[in-house]
């Protein structure tokens, strides 16, 4: 009885994590391994628009968190702030999910899968409208481990600075400065980044035929990383067009080693000492998956916990279940019982059959002229009479 109610309170304490719950997190559940039960966790994101009143599916100002020089204007993010009164120049600022997205599965060290696409816009101020220069420096989907840094501005477009040594994060850039020193090719460019503003591998926006500068149209990006493949492909065209068959750039990547359990993700972007850019953010999709190995309790641990409950809220003591050695020695004895009582009837059956065939039988009177018919006894006695 004792083993069934452990057993039980071991199976709901298993289970209760795998419920699905409230808002956009569904759990689901796949045919677990004995010892180890295992969910699928998906989180998804959906920010049509960024206008407080005109989203149905977020509260803009809880769900997104301005770090820096950003805000919501209108319906769109907006970083840097041109309404501010600094100087629009040398600024960086993030705009991120306010809520920690678990990316990551340290039983298995497995990273999520996930894709995310949305639509930007680059425009540069008045100044730069009438005098043709370009502006700079750019914007990047960022994955990062807290909601409080923000990175320096310039071409490190508000990703890192100098105190982030170490500083787990993933990037896709979208760069509109030529710097050299950061292994920029151009000043129109894509590129990926791992723990570093310094791109991996980077393409020319030309490749998709697209210009990042081109501030009278919107942009579309969409991001893929498959965590079984460890591969992630990155897609760049206009918004309003279908997506395109080729991506812009793809590499294996395997990001476990830039991820803790839980992240941030959103956008950073930055100004250098060149025009001031302004980088609009206009729609924005996320969904992730991620596995969740769920670690079954031993019958020991559940045992000690019962225990520890019962100490602390019952009158009545704890009583150990017996353990599996002396459940083992009590079979054991009783099997030994069981077969000594069955060879010992056995034997005495046995004995009582030989003393029956033993008995001496009475005998019928024969002839003088017939041989006399002797039994076992008698003939036995006949013998010894010699």
């Amino acid at each position: 009885m004792f083993g069934v109610a452990a057993s039980l309170f071991c199976h709901i304490f298993t289970s209760s994590n795998s419920k699905p719950t409230a808002g956009s997190t569904t759990f689901t559940a796949h045919p677990p391994r004995p010892e180890t039960p295992t969910s699928y966790v998906t989180k998804n994101l959906f920010f049509p628009n960024f206008n407080p009143n005109l989203n149905p599916y977020y509260s803009i100002n809880q769900d997104i968190k301005l770090l820096g020089n950003s805000k919501v204007s209108e319906d769109v993010i907006q970083i840097p702030d041109v309404s501010a009164t600094v100087d629009p120049k040398y600024q960086a600022g993030r705009a991120i999910y306010a809520s920690p997205i678990r990316l990551f599965d340290p039983l298995t060290q497995t990273p999520a899968s996930f894709q995310t696409t949305f639509s930007f816009k680059f425009t540069t101020t008045t100044t730069a409208a009438t005098d043709g220069s370009r502006g700079g420096n750019g914007l990047a989907f960022v994955i990062v481990p807290d909601e409080f840094n923000v990175g320096r501005p310039g071409p490190w477009l508000g990703i890192l600075n100098d105190a982030c040594d170490h500083y787990k994060v993933f990037a896709v850039e979208f760069d509109t400065c030529h710097d050299p020193e950061f292994g920029d090719p151009d000043d129109d460019h894509v590129g990926i980044n791992v723990g570093s503003v310094v791109s991996f591998k980077t393409a020319s926006s030309s490749k998709a035929n697209v210009s990042l500068h081109n501030n009278t149209v919107g942009h579309r990006a969409w991001i893929a990383y498959d965590s079984q493949r460890r591969r992630i492909e990155v897609h760049l065209g206009s918004d309003g067009d279908p997506k395109p068959s080729e991506p812009i750039l793809s590499s294996p990547l395997n990001l476990s080693p830039f991820l803790n359990e839980y992240m941030f993700v959103g956008f950073s972007a930055s100004t250098g000492n060149l025009t001031p850019q302004i980088h609009s953010i206009l729609s924005w999709n996320f969904s992730s998956t991620n596995q969740a190995l769920l670690p079954k309790p031993s019958a020991k641990t559940c045992h000690k916990n019962l225990a520890h409950q019962v100490s602390k809220y019952s009158r009545i003591g704890y009583t150990a279940p017996p353990s599996s050695f002396m459940i083992f020695v009590a079979v054991t004895g009783l099997f030994t019982v069981a077969l000594i009582c069955f060879y010992c009837n056995s034997t005495r059956r046995e004995s009582t059959v030989s003393f029956v065939l033993l008995v001496d039988k009475k005998q019928k009177p024969t002839p003088p002229n017939k041989p006399r018919r002797y039994n076992h006894c008698r003939g036995f006695q006949s013998h010894t009479a010699f």
